[in-house]
């Protein structure tokens, strides 16, 4: 169904919505603590979303690393996906893919905070 005034299509009953982008470059109005934050990724490495302290201009970074991890493990029975740890002296930034998209997550060491 298309709404007159914006032209946008709405989803059908029994339909999910579409995603859309969102962006939010004040990390401390959404998140109680400093320094976390989420991403998601479409298919293609595309930021879908970010909430928090997390860059977002990094993100076909986070895809290629999610699938590279799956390659190095693909032998295996089962087809799980791996999880990926980075950790620096700031934060530990944890990837993993779900259906092609990339989640990353960004979690603060008790360095940072202080």
């Amino acid at each position: 169904m298309v709404n007159g005034t914006t032209g946008e299509t709405s989803p059908r009953s029994g339909e999910d919505a579409p995603i859309s982008p969102q962006r939010n470059d004040d990390p401390k109005a959404t998140t109680g603590s400093v320094g976390g934050g989420a991403l998601c990724n479409d298919l293609s490495g595309l930021c879908l979303g970010a909430r928090g302290e997390i860059e977002t201009s990094k993100s076909g970074v986070y895809t290629s690393i999610a699938r590279l991890a799956s390659q190095l493990d693909s032998g295996r029975e089962g087809g799980d996906v791996p999880l990926i740890t980075i950790q620096t002296n700031r934060s530990a930034l944890l990837i993993k893919e779900y259906y092609g998209h990339a989640v990353v997550l960004r979690v603060p060491t008790d360095a940072e905070a202080e």
